[in-house]
């Protein structure tokens, strides 16, 4: 099997994901992926209330931002508080390593569903293959 660009770069975010567990933790990074759902999930769902409120669309864009950046800091903060007091080293580092590890793989499950990108990665083909039960 031949690695295509998009193999590399799948490959680049699931260590970067799980390097980041071992060395932030299981708190560190469960925080920072609840945030980043919360805080994408409350910039989704407050889109329409602010093309009722705001005529431009820059300034739609930053208050979208600004609303992201808030809510990710706090919930971050209140996760990682919360997480950290009930996790102590190393089993921390450990369960973040595991935990990064699977949202990197997660992340190509999630990629092999798109059609487009089983044509940019071998890596997506070939889950997407196992997961139907087809020959790839």
């Amino acid at each position: 099997m031949t690695l295509l660009p998009a193999d590399y770069v799948l490959a680049a975010i699931t260590v970067i994901l799980a390097g980041m567990g071992l060395f932030r933790g299981f708190s560190g990074v469960f925080a920072f992926v609840t945030g980043l759902a919360i805080a994408g999930s409350s910039v989704f769902f407050g889109w329409s209330t602010f093309l009722q409120r705001f005529e431009s669309v820059w300034t739609r864009g930053l208050v979208a931002l600004v609303l992201f950046m808030l809510v990710f800091g706090v919930a971050r903060y209140l996760v990682k508080q919360t997480v950290s007091k009930l996790l102590s080293q190393p089993s921390d580092a450990i369960f973040g390593f595991c935990f990064g590890l699977f949202c990197g793989l997660l992340l190509v499950w999630a990629v092999s569903m798109n059609p487009a990108m089983r044509e940019r990665s071998a890596v997506a083909k070939m889950v997407n293959s196992h997961v139907d039960g087809t020959d790839p």
